[in-house]
């Protein structure tokens, strides 16, 4: 009995030791060869870019002004609703400016005024708060009052008074906040006085233009490659004539379906708005259909002529031109010069066949051209027929410069056309290859009945995982250009204690690829245990020539090793820094979020110019190399 107990503990004990050397095997290992071969010198760097939308003047992620034209008009509706006894307020709006002109007659016996709500204020950081004020009747003096929204306390109150040999003058307060978040800033008459007040601002103290200084500096910062407008949900049309000239006075971008109910960002804050990150434009022009929800735009040839006045308002010179003197008569003098112009056509289907749309996007393309024949115009084709993509260059093939589409099997056909043009274009969307790759997408597949939801906890990681991976792919074909991919840059900024930082995972893989973009592409060859979901490996020299680049995508669900050979180099090497954004997606899966990990480290090169390294589960990974 006592030997048959101590057989059994032996098998156990063997059955525990070979599952536990099983659990424990080594991953495998691969052999990364970066040879000096280049392909080409890309003519622009592969960068990683984002939509924009059209934020509101009160998005404080992006814009500078701590007031909004919204908080004085809530404040407006406020009073009308609402009786304040002994002040009288009416209000115009500037017919040449479209400013709001606020009249106010304190008929009290003590101040009373107007209360503005501030966007959030950092506490200990300087603000000029400024009014343009203008006497009617009685006092000249103004004072301002602060106060955070969940305070009691006020700031000192500060008086300003109009001089009394002017009727008008602009008046400024100095603010500095106690406490960070809301302010109600309110401006107080004295008894017995009538103002006109308009130009209310709040700025931070040396605030060089209209954007939010953080803001900027974060997407410069990060390296992004392209900024693709007007993108927002819902909109199946855009009219450029609404986002020009005073604001006050723009229409709504389609309210009922985007619930945008302002138009502070048009065709010159976004042109600004570039210059200010330090990217080309890429305006997404919409391809009219008979489904288009606009009644101005009746008919595939005023859709044309629209897009082609479009391109004429923000490139032509001459100063005779009707939309030249538009431009000028809005202030901007000098022509925007976009050269990127994208179409953004329809899936084809039987109400909208190929034919059609390819004959439509000949006819916008060929308008467009004609106001200035030196625009890069190109089309992002949604849906998922080849088909239709090979219609479209047959008919439109001759005056286009670049092409994307999202269709599964195009990328062979998108990237020949491109290079037969040699576009360095700006992608709507990479359509290179699936968004996850073919591995993660069988692996997400395979989770569609695990419990607890695991595909959707995996999937929105794979989807950004995916795209970065397709970016950096095109090097292995020398295709160059900035790469767009579908998240808006009002996505992955977050404000944190009035701050602005990358917040979102794909803006992490983002600034790893921008931050040092590949300009010269090199040979790179993978070898090792053969598996599915084998890591994907690209090299690449950067535009600091003593620093090389090197990419590494792991999609599977287990780790796997690298060893990066670099002898081939020829050259001194003396340290790598390796940065890793991974996930373990074999986490509990009750977890309300996948929790994505962000690993350095950092080591001299060996002798033999070699460098081992950890790839993680479901990783994305950048190497520097020094010279």
């Amino acid at each position: 009995m006592k030997m048959k107990i101590v057989r059994l503990m032996f098998c156990g004990i063997a059955v525990f030791s070979s599952l536990f050397a099983v659990a424990a095997e080594e991953p495998v290992l691969y052999r990364a060869t970066v040879l000096p071969e280049t392909f080409c010198t890309l003519k622009f760097p592969l960068r990683l870019g984002f939509q924009l939308g059209i934020p509101a003047g009160d998005n404080n992620a992006f814009f500078s002004e701590c007031f909004s034209s919204d908080a004085l008009r809530n404040e407006l509706s406020r009073l009308n609703e609402r009786l304040e006894i002994g002040l009288l307020v009416s209000h115009i709006v500037d017919q040449n400016t479209g400013e709001i002109v606020v009249k106010l007659s304190n008929e009290a016996e003590e101040a009373k005024g107007i209360t503005l709500r501030t966007g959030y204020l950092m506490r200990g950081r300087g603000y000029t708060a400024s009014v343009q004020a203008e006497k009617i009747f009685g006092g000249r003096a103004l004072t301002l009052r602060v106060q955070h929204e969940h305070a009691e306390e006020m700031l000192d109150a500060k008086r300003r008074k109009i001089p009394f040999w002017r009727n008008s003058a602009g008046l400024h307060w100095r603010i500095v906040p106690e406490m960070s978040g809301f302010h109600r800033c309110t401006f107080m008459l004295e008894p017995g006085s009538t103002l006109k007040l308009h130009d209310f601002s709040l700025l931070p103290e040396n605030s060089s233009s209209a954007w939010r200084q953080e803001s900027i500096n974060t997407l410069r910062n990060a390296g992004v490659g392209a900024l693709r407008w007007p993108v927002v949900d819902g909109m199946d049309f855009y009219n450029w004539y609404d986002g020009i000239g005073a604001r006050d006075f723009r229409v709504a971008v389609q309210p009922e379906k985007t619930g945008l109910k302002q138009h502070d960002f048009g065709t010159a804050e976004y042109v600004d708005f570039c210059l200010a990150v330090g990217v080309e434009p890429l305006i997404c022009v919409p391809l009219y259909t008979p489904q288009c929800a606009d009644e101005r735009v009746r008919n595939l040839s005023e859709a044309a002529r629209l897009a082609a006045d479009w391109v004429a308002y923000c490139n032509l010179k001459d100063t005779d031109h009707p939309l030249v003197r538009l431009r000028n008569k809005n202030g901007r003098s000098k022509p925007f010069a976009v050269r990127h112009w994208e179409l953004n056509a329809p899936s084809a289907g039987a109400l909208l066949p190929a034919k059609m749309i390819a004959a439509a996007v000949v006819h916008t393309v060929n308008a467009m051209k004609g106001q200035d024949p030196g625009i890069s115009a190109g089309v992002s084709l949604a849906g998922n027929d080849p088909a239709a993509l090979a219609e479209l260059l047959r008919q439109a093939g001759p005056i286009l410069d670049f092409v994307s589409s999202n269709a599964p099997r195009a990328a062979e056909m998108v990237a020949e056309f491109n290079r037969a043009n040699k576009s360095a274009l700006m992608f709507a969307a990479t359509g290179l290859q699936s968004d996850y790759g073919m591995y993660a997408t069988e692996l997400l597949e395979s989770f569609d009945d695990s419990p607890g939801g695991k595909r959707e906890h995996c999937l929105n990681w794979y989807r950004s995982l995916g795209w970065a991976n397709a970016a950096v792919s095109r090097l292995a074909s020398g295709q160059d250009g900035p790469v767009c991919m579908p998240y808006h840059a009002e996505q992955v900024l977050e404000l944190d204690y009035g701050t602005a930082r990358l917040s979102t995972d794909i803006a992490l893989l983002s600034a790893m690829i921008g931050r040092f973009p590949a300009v010269e592409p090199l040979r790179t060859e993978v070898t090792g245990g053969v598996r599915k979901g084998q890591p994907s490996v690209y090299a690449a020299r950067t535009e600091d020539p003593s620093i090389l680049v090197v990419y590494a995508y792991n999609p599977a669900e287990v780790e796997c090793r690298m060893e990066l050979d670099l002898s081939a180099m020829g050259k001194k090497l003396t340290f790598v820094i390796m940065d890793q954004l991974s996930s373990d997606i074999n986490a509990a899966l009750n977890n309300s979020e996948l929790r994505v990990e962000r690993n350095q480290q950092a080591k001299a090169v060996s002798k033999d110019r070699c460098f081992e390294c950890s790839l993680r589960p479901a990783s994305f990974s950048r190497i520097l190399i020094k010279e």
